[in-house]
């Protein structure tokens, strides 16, 4: 994985620096170790029921929804930006893993709970920090960016997705 040809050393510098990593290798480590550590499974290993199991995937999309208003915050200190511009928010790929896990254990109506409780989450201490609430429209405009992994999920089946949440929210 490389940087897009004509990248400069000094942009690239800048979008590690933005993301709190040293080098693209460190980030990429950081990437697998999540990768492994995303799937929700007790501690003895085995399979917990599809309620506790889908429990704790939205538990999970909580803690990524703060994390990921907390590097917002931390990037808005950090001098480069005072707000954030909304239209390309990216959910991450943490969230997309979860949005997966939580198709495979409750359906369509699984992976927008993921997606409800990143927002919820995110918007919950946006608010604290005394910004505007990320709206759901934006929140699943670029999904697809979310959901690396095309294996796991079909175009369909993340528009199912998608017009899920956003009929939860069209009131």
């Amino acid at each position: 994985m490389a940087a897009s040809p004509g990248t400069d050393e000094e942009t690239k510098r800048l979008v590690l620096r933005a993301w709190d990593v040293k080098s693209l290798e460190e980030s990429l480590e950081d990437d697998a170790h999540e990768a492994k550590s995303s799937h929700v499974d007790d501690p003895e290993g085995e399979t917990l029921d599809r309620k506790k199991k889908i429990t704790k995937i939205i538990e999970r999309a909580a803690e990524v929804g703060l994390y990921a208003e907390d590097l917002e915050e931390r990037i808005g200190a950090g001098g480069w930006t005072p707000r954030p511009d909304d239209a390309p928010h990216h959910l991450g790929d943490d969230t997309g893993r979860l949005i997966c896990e939580g198709l495979s254990v409750g359906g369509v109506s699984g992976g927008a709970d993921v997606i409800d409780a990143y927002l919820q989450a995110f918007n919950e201490a946006r608010a604290k920090n005394g910004m505007r609430h990320l709206t759901p429209r934006l929140a699943v405009k670029n999904l697809q960016w979310a959901i690396v992994t095309p294996e796991q999920t079909t175009v369909e089946q993340r528009e199912e997705i998608r017009e899920e949440f956003t009929r939860r929210h069209s009131s």
